[in-house]
Order: C-alpha cells, then sequence, then structure tokens
C-alpha cells in the first residue's frame, strides 16, 4: 500500500504496517492523578500494619473481575493441578500480589498483579481502567504476597494507574495490560520480577508459571506450570490452570542461573489460556513505568 506522511509518499509491506499500528496503539496514557511535577524524592514509608481482617461474608461480597463483551474467563484446562503457595514471604512469591479494586461507581472486584520494580505493580488493562464503564478504577488496594488472613509485607493504596491507547480508546484485548504507580517502593524489601523479549523459538514448548489470587481461593496464592504451547506477535498460549481473579498474574520461566523473568501478562482463558506477550512495544511500556515507580513516594 502506499502511505502518505508530510507530503512524502512511500510504499509499505503488511509486516511494516503492523509495526506502525502497533506502535501507535501501544502509546501510554496515565489516568489523570499521575503528573510528572507530583513525582516527589521523599523518604519512603512501609505499611507494616496488618489492617482490618476480611470475614468471610465481606469476601463473599467482592467479586472477581468480569472479562466484557467476547472476551473468556481464565479457564481450568481439564484437571485442576494448581498449588498453594504456603510461604508467600519467600521471593518470587512475595512480589505477586492480591488487587483488590474500587471502581468509580464504588465496586469492589478482586485481581493480581506483580511487582516489577520497586513501586511499580503491571496487571490487566481491565483492572485499571474499566470498559465497561469507561473509567479508570477510582483506587487499587495492593497486598504483596498475601496468605490468607496474613499479609506479611502490609498493604498499600494508590490511585496512580497507566495504559495504552489500544485498550483505552478501543478495548482492544491484545492490549490489556496497565500499571499501577505506588507511592511506595515496597519493591526494596519484597523483590520484584524481571521482564525479557524471546524469540519465537525461545519460548515455544519451554516449561513457564503462572502465579496469583484465584477469586475463589480466599485469599491464597496458587501457582502451576506447565510447557508453552504456541505463540503470536501479540500472546502467548499455555494450558496453565488459571480462573476469574488471576487476570495480571505474571507468566514468567526460570533460567538456569536462578533469574525470574516475566514473559507475559494473563489476561484471558479458554483452553489454552493467554497472556499478553512481552514483545518490545510492551518491554518498552513496562521500563517506562517501572522507571516511575522507582521515583514515586508520597
Amino acid at each position: 500500500m502506499l502511505t502518505k506522511l508530510k507530503g512524502v509518499e512511500f510504499k509499505l509491506n503488511s509486516k511494516d504496517k503492523s509495526k506502525i499500528i502497533n506502535k501507535f496503539e501501544e502509546k501510554s496514557i496515565d489516568n489523570d492523578y499521575l503528573k510528572e511535577e507530583s513525582l516527589r524524592p521523599v523518604p519512603s514509608y512501609i505499611n507494616k500494619e496488618k489492617g482490618k481482617v476480611m470475614k468471610s461474608e465481606e469476601f463473599s461480597r467482592l467479586n472477581t473481575f468480569k472479562h466484557p463483551g467476547n472476551a473468556l474467563w481464565e479457564t481450568v484446562c481439564g484437571t485442576d493441578e494448581r498449588s498453594q503457595v504456603l510461604n508467600t514471604e519467600l521471593y518470587p512469591w512475595g512480589a505477586v500480589c492480591q488487587l483488590i479494586i474500587t471502581s468509580d461507581d464504588g465496586r469492589k472486584s478482586l485481581s493480581t498483579g506483580w511487582l516489577n520494580g520497586k513501586g511499580t505493580v503491571i496487571t490487566a488493562g481491565h483492572c485499571v481502567y474499566s470498559p465497561t464503564l469507561k473509567k479508570w478504577s477510582k483506587s487499587i488496594t495492593v497486598i504483596p504476597g498475601r496468605n490468607g488472613n496474613g499479609k506479611p509485607y502490609g498493604e498499600i493504596t494508590s490511585e496512580n494507574f497507566s495504559s495504552v491507547k489500544g485498550w483505552i480508546e478501543n478495548q482492544d484485548h491484545n492490549y490489556n495490560y496497565g500499571a499501577i504507580i505506588l507511592p511506595d517502593q515496597i519493591g526494596d524489601i519484597t523483590g520484584y520480577f524481571g521482564f525479557k523479549v524471546y524469540q519465537d523459538s525461545d519460548l515455544i514448548g519451554v516449561k513457564a508459571n503462572v502465579s496469583g489470587y484465584p477469586g475463589e481461593k480466599y485469599h491464597t496464592q496458587w501457582f502451576m506450570y506447565d510447557n508453552i504451547t504456541t505463540v503470536d506477535e501479540r500472546r502467548i498460549y499455555h494450558n496453565i490452570d488459571t480462573t476469574a481473579g488471576q487476570s495480571g498474574s505474571p507468566l514468567w520461566i526460570d533460567t538456569s542461573n536462578n533469574q525470574y523473568y516475566v514473559i507475559g501478562i494473563q489476561s484471558s482463558g479458554g483452553c489454552p489460556n493467554s497472556t499478553i506477550r512481552i514483545n518490545e512495544y510492551v518491554y518498552n511500556n513496562l521500563l517506562t513505568w517501572r522507571r516511575r515507580g522507582n521515583k514515586y513516594t508520597i
């Protein structure tokens, strides 16, 4: 096809066209709370308060985040083979966070996120921006390494969020990811995941891991691993069991030198389940958001 740009006409093949569209849709967008002038280098604090213990009847009134439109729930593929993480204070489990999301209309929902830096939590786009309300979440409480009533690292509430143009403006599930910028650098205590771009050939058939907070498991973290089945430009597919509440969970691989690199962000189900793949565009946004979290404190 021929494309004009400021009076210049040139030809694009389909691959180049896809790259330009991806770059446009991948533009980072922040909610109104996060302004550059609000990034103040003051001493961070650690919220060590245990806070209110949620009773079982209160838990039952919380929703797991619903997928809009024709997107599918996270899915158990055959027999549920997930295992409970018993010591969530250890790395990397402490870097996996339960999220309690308060929507703009006041409703509360549960989901999962993961620390990719000192003060940044990555999650699904629909956790920070509701595609049904078409509004940003009002606030999100982040609980790293939650284990039932135990909160080994306390809890932190944020009103600072980011996502991308493809999700905010178009609700395109290929761009269903975002970030929570924390007012505290809790990642210095819990540790945080690395993230990396891999070629197709380095992913297919490789063992990958998912850990998160299923809505039906009462505030406990559950883990499973399996081999990656296939990949495309935007997604990684696997048969790791997940259920509602695990949106935003990390899909990571272990390297031979015991490093943990996230390669995808859990976003939808269907057997195989699928994650948003960390390609070069996603990587650049995750890096930008991590840098913001490394600076932002109150």
